[in-house]
């Protein structure tokens, strides 16, 4: 199934992320019509959009510290296929 998403009036098809950090690298996973992708790196070194999106979360406070690390955070979000971020999804342990 593939999932959408209503913004001013028109369906937006979406992607699935989940973002976590460990030590000085990062993970993120993309999920999108029963197929997953993953990329990694080390922290810093992000691709734009997804520095962007990891910067506006720490400002808005959608990232979930772990209490018993690894990982030392997680984050998930949807972004439309040109990857502009749509909303964060919260977790239990959110605000």
């Amino acid at each position: 199934m593939i999932e959408q998403y209503v913004m001013a009036g028109m369906w937006l098809e979406t992607y699935t992320h989940r973002y976590e950090e460990r030590d000085d690298k990062y993970e993120i996973r993309t999920y999108r019509e029963a197929v997953e992708t993953v990329g990694h790196g080390n922290i810093g070194e992000q691709p734009a959009w997804l520095k962007r999106i990891v910067d506006i979360a720490y400002l808005g406070d959608y990232i979930v510290p772990v209490p018993a690390p690894p990982p030392d955070l997680v984050m998930w979000f949807l972004t439309d296929r040109d990857l502009n971020l749509i909303e964060f999804k919260q977790l239990k342990d959110n605000k």
